[in-house]
């Protein structure tokens, strides 16, 4: 006889599949959207961040592109370290990707405490590294479960 076929699985694709990007308004964040809006594994891309969208680096990247690239994008500026602003950041996201999950997230919000020897790192520096870099994944984390 013929050889063994392979078996296929069928796995439904969802309606909308959709990435969020922390950190999505500057540096690395905004390469992030830019590549995921190159490929072809999402169809939108929810990004936060801290500043006001028309003055980050995401909007003048968006401008370069089509209308129907820029709206396969949303934005959405708070305090990642904020669970509150976390929960609507995440509720906005659901309902851009029309009631789905986000498929991945890329939790790349993130700030440097600057270089101080450990006697001249004061708390509240300390405590915003905390907060942004090890509070903000975790409260996202959480709201994806």
């Amino acid at each position: 006889g013929s050889p063994p076929r392979p078996i296929e699985a069928k796995v439904a694709r969802a309606s909308v599949r959709g990435a969020v990007v922390t950190g999505g308004s500057s540096g690395v964040g905004v390469a992030l959207v830019a590549s995921l809006l190159r490929g072809t594994s999402v169809d939108r891309v929810f990004a936060t961040g801290q500043r006001v969208f028309e003055e980050t680096p995401l909007h003048t990247m968006l401008e370069t592109l089509d209308p129907s690239e820029r709206a396969r994008v949303r934005y959405h500026a708070g305090d990642t370290g904020d669970a509150e602003v976390v929960m609507s950041q995440y509720t906005d996201a659901k309902a851009f990707f029309e009631g789905e999950a986000p498929c991945a997230l890329f939790l790349n919000a993130g700030i440097g405490g600057g270089r101080y020897n450990l006697e001249q790192f004061d708390l509240e520096r300390f405590d915003a590294v905390m907060r942004t870099n090890v509070r903000g994944p975790f409260l996202w984390l959480r709201a994806a479960l």
